[in-house]
């Protein structure tokens, strides 16, 4: 027991923005929250306020443990942003976040017109697409005639792999090569003041204790899911 909290201390002390706890506990300040949205988009975002109790949801019958940002703005549009690191079924993960956003921006028998526009933001450690680009925008449209739905829906998808740099703000591009450095020690000087917030708000993270505490509990959760699972499958 005290080996494992030994290393859950020393897991901690060495994540990075890439991984889903810290991702998730630096974009809870609204402002670095607001700014990325903003890069994402490729448009300011007006102040918003990240729905805490969504941050980190743990449900044992459902999706287990979940680690993102939600956040709204004070007009209703709704975001939820995720780390995305690994190759999973990207369309239908957005769809899937799509859904669960949309429960919670519209109250029961309330008019379908007022449904916000929802943003799910999807920052990939890999190109999702191929084309080699930063980002890629979707909104649903007419097969038929290419006329946009708009239903208020979006899914942007950014990428580290990106080759177009002449196609979109500097800002960004430092931005992901920030997300693709993946170092526990992030201190490069990329002459940017988000980055910079950002990589000042990791190491006060680092130093909080209460914050670490947090960390080992859910670490916690996560062994004792896997060896509950564990035992499933030995019966």
């Amino acid at each position: 027991m005290q080996e494992r909290k030994e290393r859950q201390k020393k897991q901690f002390q060495n994540l990075t923005i890439r991984d889903d706890f810290m991702f998730a506990a630096v974009l809870a300040d609204e402002e670095i929250c607001r700014q990325v949205l903003s890069l994402a988009l490729g448009t300011p975002v007006s102040p918003v306020e990240v729905v805490p109790e969504r941050t980190v949801r743990y449900h044992p019958e459902f999706r287990g443990i979940r680690l993102d940002i939600s956040a709204r703005c004070r007009n209703g549009t709704g975001f939820d942003v995720e780390m995305q690191r690994r190759r999973d079924d990207v369309p239908r993960r957005s769809r899937y976040y799509h859904s669960q956003m949309d429960m919670g921006l519209l109250k029961n028998g309330a008019d379908y017109r007022k449904l916000p526009a929802g943003y799910v933001v999807f920052i990939c450690c890999f190109d999702p697409v191929g084309d080699k680009r930063y980002r890629y925008l979707f909104t649903a449209r007419c097969r038929e005639n290419g006329k946009a739905a708009n239903d208020g829906s979006y899914t942007v998808l950014l990428s580290t792999e990106g080759k177009n740099r002449e196609e979109v703000p500097e800002a960004l591009v430092k931005f992901l090569e920030f997300i693709k450095e993946d170092e526990p020690d992030h201190e490069k000087d990329y002459q940017d003041p988000l980055i910079g917030r950002m990589q000042q708000r990791i190491r006060r993270l680092k130093e909080d204790r209460e914050m670490e505490g947090s960390y080992m509990r859910l670490e916690e959760l996560l062994w004792e899911e896997r060896r509950n699972g564990q035992k499933a499958g030995v019966r």
